[in-house]
């Protein structure tokens, strides 16, 4: 089953999102169209109900229902061998800051523009290891009230 590279866009004043798969036509046209639209999420479907459902789901839009007699359809590997080829010579694209970092399902994890320094990666498993260890002591509280 291929799975294709899927993008929400939202416009400069923030009213309008939009999804697309990415292929040059629609870089092209965004170009052109909606010079002000920031890239808020990026993430892999393998057909386009999947995508609207995670659409809806990263925009708090509830469950997402196709309309009566609207039919599904997966992405098929000509599809994906097109968008491949296109993403190996297309230009990276710039996330607005402050979103959420990028989320890619059915795929390795993201890319990170750059590594987390030691500090930080020293700080998160400290994190880590406190809260394992408040929810342990909480669990034997519990048992021993029960």
């Amino acid at each position: 089953m291929a799975a294709l590279l899927y993008e929400i866009w939202r416009n400069a004043s923030g009213t309008r999102h939009s999804l697309r798969a990415v292929s040059r036509v629609d870089d092209e046209l965004r170009a052109r169209l909606d010079r002000g639209d920031r890239l808020i999420h990026r993430f892999w479907a393998a057909s386009r109900f999947a995508a609207l459902r995670e659409q809806h789901r990263r925009l708090g839009h509830g469950a997402f229902r196709p309309r009566p007699g609207e039919r599904d359809r997966l992405h098929d590997e000509a599809e994906a061998a097109a968008q491949r080829k296109y993403l190996a010579e297309r230009p990276r694209q710039r996330r607005v800051s402050g979103t959420a970092p990028e989320r890619i399902v059915r795929r390795t994890a993201s890319r990170r523009e750059a590594p987390m320094p030691p500090r930080a990666q020293a700080g998160l498993w400290r994190y880590r290891f406190r809260a394992r260890r408040r929810a342990l002591r909480h669990a034997r509280r519990m048992r021993a009230a029960a």
